[in-house]
């Protein structure tokens, strides 16, 4: 196991500390991958988790594909479409 500490300080403001291991193939594939971005691993590590962190914002991936026919029950009817109001700039 590749057991890593990390205390970076980045724009001024110090980070948190994170301490964990990985296993010396999930090391060098992480050395390489942020090599191929021009990256220092600490920069890269960075950048992986607060982008995952980030991505809690946002709908999940593929979430709207997933959605999409699930009320395939018969049951189901489109309803008739209702006609628009007809309204007046005086009414707001």
């Amino acid at each position: 196991m590749r057991h890593w500490n990390m205390c970076v300080v980045t724009g001024g403001k110090a980070m948190i500390r994170l301490d964990f291991e990985v296993s010396e193939d999930v090391a060098e594939r992480l050395r390489s991958q942020a090599e191929r971005k021009g990256l220092s691993l600490s920069q890269y590590l960075i950048e992986l988790v607060t982008d995952a962190v980030e991505a809690e914002k946002d709908w999940p991936a593929g979430y709207f594909v997933r959605l999409a026919g699930v009320w395939a029950d018969a049951r189901f009817e489109e309803p008739e479409e209702l006609p628009y109001e007809k309204r007046s700039w005086k009414d707001f």
